[in-house]
């Protein structure tokens, strides 16, 4: 999930959540990350896939079949992926069900799904050391005491980049305590290409 910084103009200071974090399935599209999955390549006929490739991929299918039941959402995969990438091979689809459904089973995103205290999706916005800055939450789980941040991030788990990323789920939790001051925070990074979740 990408932050920009916003344009001078925008004078609401005080942080916020706004918008509908959805916690539901629906059958329209989002437009994140669907429109990297639609610029990746869709002649794709290669065996295998390129990591980035596999994650957006992995990103939109969380996305659209987070809380759907296992079986069903088995049955629309392919389907789905056909309306952005009709010519991928059948042992590409095996490869990113077999992928996704791995991220789904992992104990720590498992207890999310179909979960009333989850919402997915979450734009935040708010100033932080003078700086007007929005973001978007993947997968936000708030209790009466606690506030758990999962980021997706598409690719291969590059140590490179972690302290870039433990910057920008900071300034989530910046973002989130004024609303929620007494909560105890957790911060989580889920690299959709491999399945690994961990806590940062």
């Amino acid at each position: 999930t990408q932050e920009e910084a916003l344009p001078p103009e925008v004078t609401k200071l005080k942080p916020y959540i706004y918008g509908n974090g959805s916690s539901s399935s629906q059958e329209g599209l989002h437009l994140t990350p669907l429109d990297l999955f639609k610029e990746a390549d869709s002649n794709r006929t290669s065996p295998t896939l390129v990591a980035i490739d596999k994650g957006i991929i992995i990103h939109a299918l969380l996305e659209y079949g987070f809380d759907m039941d296992d079986k069903l959402l088995n049955h629309k995969i392919r389907p789905y992926l056909e309306r952005f990438h009709p010519n991928l091979e059948t042992s590409i689809y095996k490869e990113i069900t077999d992928q996704l459904f791995l991220v789904l089973s992992h104990p720590i995103i498992k207890p999310l799904r179909f979960n009333k205290n989850v919402r997915r999706e979450v734009p935040v916005m708010g100033e932080i050391d003078g700086e007007l800055v929005q973001g978007r939450i993947d997968l936000l789980l708030t209790t009466s005491n606690e506030l758990s941040i999962i980021d997706y991030k598409t690719g291969q788990r590059d140590l490179s980049s972690l302290n870039k990323h433990r910057a920008q789920l900071a300034r989530y939790q910046e973002l989130l305590k004024p609303i929620y001051p007494a909560h105890k925070y957790s911060t989580y990074l889920l690299w959709t290409a491999t399945g690994i979740v961990e806590e940062i």
